[in-house]
């Protein structure tokens, strides 16, 4: 097979296609895997037959694995072959995953090694506190460079799950690819080289251009990408905290170069470092020892700059810090965005971004807005925003302010709609003990919603509940 690989950003999604050539069909034939991102996070894997035309071959496919379709909804992953319902294969806790059993469910806990690779997956299944060899569900033995050990220990009991077994990764075997999904490129344990070239070859000259790890697979893990910001959390012998930033989106191009990142562009909103964008925390104790290191929101195709997406920029306690300044337009309203929900919620009585009543206003506040750069304006003093750092537009920027106008603008109605109603019983959209009475979550208040407003949007109003409440 011959292999091409494609990228494509568009509106609120990102598309990727791996696009194999079959020899099995004529040579106008494809396969085609395509994947694809949503500005929610929600990721559907479909198999279909295209001509060079694009035309889909409705013929039955001799293997359900060619017809199958798998979803990510957040910790959520669901299968279905063909045309029949999604079914809930698994989803993920904190020490392993949680698989379905009739109208039980099944809890499976996960030994990691060293480089976080998951060895051993178990379940109590009889809860009698002992895991009895019957109770190994799956057990992964791994060559220095990841390609399973075969011949022993093969036997899986329950569902095998591939998702994020290898360094955080997920192994698709799906058209006999057998290759680990990183994050920009596909990985091959058997030959322990990636299938396509680094990203940032240029600025690693001692590091092949394939090569996986730095070729270091004993004590070290796969750094793949292309950081916005570098924090250095220093903690002293009274236990308080000092925090040093290297902003590397603040950087001119000679400077971001030095440090080996990626300048800025017409497609990149921003510069950054050179493990990939984002912000990177790394913690040291009082002798100057690094005692671990977190990410806010690395290499993350939902979001944009700092502080627009799921998620913002946080100081050493994890906790949101509004003091840096935003990226770009799109960047800086959602930056007001994020403190005018701060604003309307108090700590003790917050219902997340869907259902929280009180957020309305800011969420028409930052739909205005967006339009109004969509039409052309980036001045932030007239649309009364803070100054941003970069004054220039960007693709990566257009994208992102198409995403919001989508996104927000449904927030918005949802809540428009859901303050009505709650007025309409009697009930105040500002008091928190009003505010849970409708949700999108029960059925008769989801129904009703779809009704008025349109099935797509209440299931897509619904899907953003769901992964919420799944963090």
């Amino acid at each position: 097979m011959r292999l091409q690989g494609s990228r494509a950003r568009t509106g609120t999604c990102c598309f990727w296609a791996i696009i194999w050539a079959c020899p099995a069909r004529a040579s106008s034939e494809w396969e085609i895997m395509l994947y694809l991102w949503t500005q929610m996070g929600c990721t559907k894997l479909t198999y279909q037959d295209f001509n060079f035309l694009g035309t889909i071959h409705p013929e039955k496919r001799q293997s359900e694995e060619k017809n199958r379709i798998k979803d990510y909804a957040g910790n959520y992953i669901y299968e279905k072959i063909g045309i029949g319902a999604d079914v809930l294969k698994l989803f993920n806790q904190s020490e392993g995953y949680i698989e379905p059993n009739g109208s039980a469910f099944n809890y499976v806990y996960q030994y990691k090694d060293h480089l976080g690779n998951i060895r051993l997956s178990y379940s109590d299944a009889n809860n009698n506190g002992i895991i009895a060899t019957s109770e190994i569900v799956e057990e992964n033995n791994y060559y220095p460079f990841g390609l399973e050990h075969k011949g022993y220990n093969n036997v899986v009991n329950g569902v095998e799950n591939n998702y994020k077994t290898f360094q955080d990764q997920e192994f698709t075997e799906d058209l006999g690819l057998n290759m680990h999904e990183f994050k920009y490129r596909f990985y091959d344990p058997a030959i322990g080289r990636f299938a396509s070239t680094d990203p940032l070859a240029e600025s690693f000259y001692h590091n092949g251009t394939y090569n996986f790890s730095e070729n270091r697979v004993i004590d070290g893990i796969e750094l793949e990408g292309l950081e916005y910001v570098s924090r250095r959390h220093v903690i002293d012998g009274n236990g308080d905290w000092t925090t040093t930033d290297t902003n590397y989106y603040q950087m001119s191009e000679d400077e971001i170069n030095a440090a080996g990142g990626t300048y800025q562009s017409s497609s990149n909103a921003a510069s950054y470092g050179p493990e990939g964008k984002g912000v990177k925390h790394t913690y040291v104790d009082a002798d100057g020892n690094e005692t671990g290191t977190r990410w806010d929101f690395r290499d993350d195709s939902t979001r944009h700059g700092l502080y627009s997406g799921a998620g913002l920029i946080t100081d050493a306690a994890g906790d949101y810090d509004f003091s840096f300044q935003p990226v770009d337009i799109a960047d800086a309203i959602a930056k007001e965005h994020d403190m005018n929900y701060a604003n309307a919620q108090q700590v003790q009585d917050r219902f997340g971004f869907v259902e929280d009543t009180r957020t309305l206003g800011a969420d028409n506040i930052m739909v205005g807005k967006v339009n109004r750069a969509l039409l052309g304006n980036f001045s932030a003093s007239s649309l009364g925003v803070e100054q941003p750092f970069r004054s220039g537009t960007s693709g990566e920027m257009t994208a992102a302010l198409g995403g919001q106008n989508i996104f927000i603008g449904m927030l918005s109605n949802y809540k428009q709609w859901k303050s009505n109603a709650l007025k309409s019983f009697g009930f105040s959209p500002d008091k928190p003990q009003d505010i849970a009475r409708i949700s999108i979550m029960k059925d008769n208040n989801y129904s009703s919603y779809s009704r008025s407003q349109g099935n797509v949007r209440a299931t897509i109003i619904r899907t953003a509940e769901e992964m919420r409440r799944g963090q």
